[in-house]
């Protein structure tokens, strides 16, 4: 199931990174459902009244979602660097096939997000100095600073490839 919602307003404090919507509880959403906008994954909600929600964005410090690489398989966590368009991927093998401009989508584990939603392309790979992983940046999918209409998802808990609703026909409804 999907729906379409209004973006309403966008947090101003410079720590965190949300908006709020024009969904709510009495529209069924829920707390940590996932928030989608044409091009990939935008956030989650964290709050909730009546009539609207508020989202955290998939760029705040304190996100984090399970992801896969599209060509390779590798599966990470990206996190929120609190920048506009980028996210990280740490503590990731230097053996592991990642490179650059490969995809990465959702992973699909942990329930919350349907299997395969864009969430970013690699656009650098730095080796940390502290130990020997690699440093991944990734480059949103989502259009954070441009989007106007989010989609609104709820996941199928029990069969994450659902295929009457697919990630590609749920955003290209949105355009």
């Amino acid at each position: 199931k999907v729906e379409v919602a209004q973006l309403l307003a966008i947090t101003m404090d410079p720590s965190t990174q949300q908006i709020m919507i024009n969904k709510g509880k009495r529209s069924g959403v829920m707390l940590g459902q996932p928030v989608l906008d044409a091009y990939g994954v935008l956030g989650q909600v964290v709050s909730l009244n009546p009539f609207t929600s508020r989202v955290r964005l998939i760029n705040d410090e304190q996100f984090a979602i399970p992801v896969e690489d599209k060509r390779s398989g590798v599966r990470a966590i990206a996190i929120g660097t609190g920048r506009a368009h980028e996210l990280t991927l740490t503590e990731i093998d230097p053996r592991d096939d990642i490179q650059t401009a490969d995809s990465f989508v959702t992973s699909g584990f942990g329930g919350k997000f349907p299997k395969g939603y864009p969430v970013g392309t690699v656009k650098s790979k730095k080796k940390d100095e502290n130990n020997q992983a690699e440093k991944i940046m990734l480059t949103i999918a989502a259009h954070i600073n441009s989007s106007q209409q989010v989609l609104l998802a709820w996941p199928n808990q029990t069969d994450h490839t659902n295929t009457n609703n697919t990630p590609n026909k749920a955003m290209h409804d949105l355009t």
